[in-house]
C-alpha cells in the first residue's frame, strides 16, 4: 500500500501544481475566460480522484462514474463561481467555499462510488484550513519580507488550488486505501 500512497501523493502534487500554474496564466483574459480557465483545475482534480479509484480497483459502473463526475464538476463550478464573484472579500468567502467543496467531494464519492466514513466537521475544517494556510503564508511574506501582493485575483488565488487539492486529495486517498485494506482482509 506504500506504493499507492507515494503514487497518489505524486498525482495530487502534480495536479495541484498544474492547476495553480494554469490558473495563474489567465492574465489579460476577460472575466468570461477566467471563469472557464478556472474550471479546468476542478476537472483535473476529479480526474485524479477517478484515477485513484480505478487504480485501487473499486467496482464502479460507468453510469455511477458519470454521475460522480457530473455532480462533482457542477459542485466545483458553483463553489468556484461563488468564490470568484466575491472578488476582494474572497478570502473570507473562500474559507467557507473551500470547506463546503471538500464536503461535497466526499458526499459525491459516498453517493456514487463507495461508502466512505467521514466526519463532516473534519473534512470541512481541512478544506477551510487548506484555503487559509496560503493566505497566512502570504500575509507573513508580505509583512516580514515586504513582498507586494498582486491586485489581480488570479495571481493571488492560484496557489490555493495547489494546497487545497493536495490536502483534500491525500485525505481522500488515505480513506480509500483504508477501505481497500478492510475489503482485502
Amino acid at each position: 500500500m506504500l506504493k499507492f500512497r507515494i503514487s497518489f501523493s505524486l498525482i495530487f502534487l502534480i495536479c495541484g501544481f498544474l492547476s495553480s500554474w494554469l490558473f495563474s496564466q489567465v492574465k489579460g483574459l476577460n472575466n468570461y475566460n477566467i471563469f472557464w480557465v478556472g474550471l479546468l483545475p476542478g476537472l483535473f482534480f476529479i480526474s485524479c480522484i477517478l484515477i485513484c479509484i480505478y487504480t485501487l480497483k473499486f467496482k464502479v459502473s460507468a453510469l455511477n462514474a458519470k454521475k460522480f463526475t457530473t455532480f462533482s464538476f457542477i459542485s466545483y463550478s458553483a463553489i468556484f463561481y461563488l468564490t470568484l464573484v466575491s472578488s476582494y472579500i474572497a478570502m473570507f468567502v473562500g474559507v467557507f467555499t473551500g470547506g463546503i467543496g471538500a464536503v461535497l467531494i466526499y458526499f459525491s464519492i459516498n453517493s456514487f462510488i463507495i461508502k466512505v466514513e467521514y466526519s463532516v466537521k473534519t473534512i470541512f475544517l481541512l478544506g477551510t484550513v487548506s484555503f487559509l494556510s496560503y493566505f497566512t503564508i502570504l500575509m507573513c511574506f508580505s509583512y516580514f519580507l515586504e513582498y507586494e501582493t498582486s491586485d489581480e485575483i488570479y495571481t493571488t488565488f492560484a496557489p490555493t488550488f495547489c494546497i487545497w487539492q493536495i490536502v483534500i486529495g491525500l485525505k481522500l486517498t488515505s480513506d480509500l486505501l483504508r477501505i481497500k485494506q478492510k475489503l482485502l482482509s
